[in-house]
């Protein structure tokens, strides 16, 4: 998804069914870039393991995460955790009232001297905030850390 484009190849915006230029929000993932997948830049790593407290919290029974990671779990000493705690390069969260905040770690995979400037989408009645607002590496495969912190707007 970070190696994606929302371009097309004449560098205009991505269409829609109705010819309509659609924006991140409504084209996903996008467009896969076999370039830039071959390199990314930073990788967001997650492990097998990490991924049971968030089944967990789907509701998965034990027998059936068993089947998934093939060993047992008993979810009832586990907590759960919503998808927002996943290291992915995205970030997916129902938002209410209080202000709610996610940490990141990514690897650089790119050239070992490498910056990483924050580029943040406007959300409509959504404050984000990000710390630090830079990745600064200086080797590879170095591993770095951030923070979003998402609130409502007030109206």
């Amino acid at each position: 998804m970070t190696t994606a484009n929302i371009l097309d190849m004449d560098n205009s915006l991505i269409h829609n069914e109705r010819r309509l230029p659609t924006d991140i929000f409504t084209v996903g993932a996008s467009h896969v870039n076999p370039l830039r997948a071959v390199n990314p830049g930073l990788v967001y790593d997650i492990k097998p393991d990490e991924y049971i407290p968030y089944l967990c919290g789907l509701g998965y029974l034990d027998d059936k995460i068993r089947i998934i990671v093939n060993r047992r779990v008993y979810c009832a000493n586990i907590n759960s955790i919503p998808e927002a705690q996943l290291n992915y390069p995205s970030f997916a969260i129902q938002l209410g009232t209080t202000t709610q905040t996610y940490s990141r770690t990514a690897t650089n995979v790119g050239k070992p001297i490498s910056t990483y400037q924050v580029k943040l989408d406007s959300v409509p009645m959504v404050n984000v905030n990000v710390r630090p607002q830079m990745l600064n590496f200086t080797k590879e495969f170095a591993a770095g850390n951030y923070s979003r912190r998402f609130t409502m707007k007030r109206v």
